[in-house]
């Protein structure tokens, strides 16, 4: 068996690594690490509509290129772009026909409006579906030219490592027995029609990705409607995967949800925790604070990107009114990340409050080892996000034994083993109560600390590969979903 894994997201990523990308780049630094394994890298070229192999010297480049700086975004900060503009003038038939139904919608009775909207979305996501079940019997529909509107235009950009690649691009030889695994950013630098194509000429099996079903499930809480753009993507994923990886339990839940809920086929899945790459070992000695500042003055730390998914809202309110209430006897609240959207009056309110403006410190390119030296040393840290697919900042700061002060999102449940306390991303006041005993009261803080230590049990990358093996060679001698119609 051969593993056939595309890179196509770390060659064409520019910027510092998201979540996905480097869940992406962590597993390739697995494999190239086994030299007992058959691995070729590939990345889906789009001039040409096919895929090509990479040679290992680029592959390596790609990865030592990564920024040295680290943005927690969550596992789909990508997502907060807008979604493409439509190349083609079905496309854009198509989204006026979709803005046209939900105004239409919008003017029935408000009783109707749900099952209205229901049967909207699941009509549409069935045609595609159909559209899938006449390619794969055969009928007379183009092969690559099915649903275009499932790449994004993000993904015509070229990095300089992609650029370098093309000039000696070779297409993958497929065999029936490789196994295709993708886990990058496929909605903006792969495209799944192709990839069906090819396996079912070729008779592969593919493994994709599932990081979650936030922009489905929470439209609300993304930068703009892209709701069409990716239920297109999963009902696509849904026909092609011949198995789906999820990053936890939860994501899982509400993948099978969606699927059901449209009628679309649902491939085996299997969950697959991410890793956490933090080093209680690391010398101290090398790290420094962000800023010179943080080592005189007690904090409470908030890790990931600043917009309105993560409910930095909240801390806002909980930091002036704890600071009111008590005063200097409260932390500073350091937050990290990359500015989102959503959040330009809640960043201007936080600079001309007196309360909060010197209490307050937003930082981002935060190098690891900046990173690793603020969970060492604050009091505890939050995360009162909304919505994730599992939480990389919950399972750095507990596997460093600290404990983080969690939402109920059911991946965070999930991230952080039960061990911490987790508080309705709405309830303010049981937040307030929370980390007000929390900061006042150093012997309940130490109970925690202690459990945290003694019983956390985070996922090394190592491990994530070797799950990632398992469920690859479950594939071995099955076949392809493709060539069983």
């Amino acid at each position: 068996m051969r593993i056939v894994c595309d890179v196509s997201t770390t060659l064409a990523w520019t910027r510092p690594a998201v979540g996905i990308v480097r869940t992406e780049q962590k597993f390739v630094r697995f494999l190239l690490d086994r030299p007992d394994l058959e691995v070729v890298f590939c990345r889906f070229d789009r001039s040409s509509r096919q895929y090509v192999e990479v040679c290992r010297d680029l592959v390596l480049a790609g990865l030592v290129r990564d920024p040295a700086v680290r943005v927690e975004g969550g596992e789909h900060a990508n997502r907060n772009a807008a979604p493409p503009a439509p190349r083609a003038l079905r496309l854009r038939i198509r989204a006026w026909a979709a803005g046209l139904t939900r105004r239409g919608i919008g003017h029935l009775p408000d009783v109707l409006q749900p099952d209205a909207t229901l049967i909207a979305r699941s009509t549409d996501q069935l045609i595609r579906s159909v559209y899938w079940l006449g390619l794969k019997a055969g009928h007379a529909v183009q092969p690559g030219r099915l649903l275009e509107d499932t790449r994004s235009g993000g993904g015509n950009g070229r990095g300089p490592i992609e650029a370098e690649a093309e000039a000696a691009a070779a297409a993958v030889d497929f065999q029936a027995s490789d196994v295709y695994v993708s886990m990058g950013l496929d909605w903006d630098y792969n495209d799944l029609t192709v990839l069906w194509e090819c396996k079912r000429t070729q008779g592969f099996r593919t493994l994709l990705f599932c990081y979650d079903v936030i922009p489905v499930s929470y439209p609300q809480l993304m930068a703009s409607d892209c709701r069409d753009f990716f239920a297109a993507y999963f009902v696509n994923l849904a026909h092609v995967a011949d198995h789906v990886v999820t990053i936890s339990q939860a994501t899982l839940n509400e993948c099978l949800a969606f699927l059901a809920e449209i009628g679309a086929p649902t491939p085996p899945m299997s969950v697959v925790h991410l890793g956490t790459e933090v080093q209680e070992g690391a010398e101290r000695d090398v790290l420094a604070p962000p800023r010179p500042e943080l080592t005189r003055e007690p904090f409470v730390l908030c890790v990931g990107t600043i917009e309105a998914r993560k409910n930095h809202e909240l801390l806002y309110h909980l930091w002036d009114r704890l600071i009111a209430r008590h005063g200097e006897r409260i932390p500073h609240l350091v937050l990290v990340g990359m500015v989102g959207w959503g959040v330009q009056d809640l960043l201007a309110r936080l600079r001309i409050n007196p309360r909060l403006s010197a209490r307050v410190f937003v930082l981002d390119c935060v190098t690891d080892e900046e990173l690793l030296w603020l969970y060492r040393h604050c009091r505890f840290s939050v995360f009162p996000s909304f919505c994730e697919g599992w939480g990389l900042p919950v399972v750095e700061s507990m596997a460093l034994g600290k404990v983080c002060i969690v939402s109920t999102a059911p991946a965070l449940l999930e991230a952080s083993q039960g061990l911490v306390p987790a508080i309705d991303p709405l309830d303010f006041g049981a937040w307030f109560a929370v980390v007000e005993r929390y900061v006042l009261d150093p012997e309940t803080l130490a109970q925690t600390e202690a459990k945290v230590r003694d019983c956390y049990a985070p996922m090394s990358w190592r491990r994530h590969g070797e799950e990632m093996l398992r469920v690859i060679h479950g594939l071995e001698g099955t076949e392809a979903c493709a060539s069983s119609i």
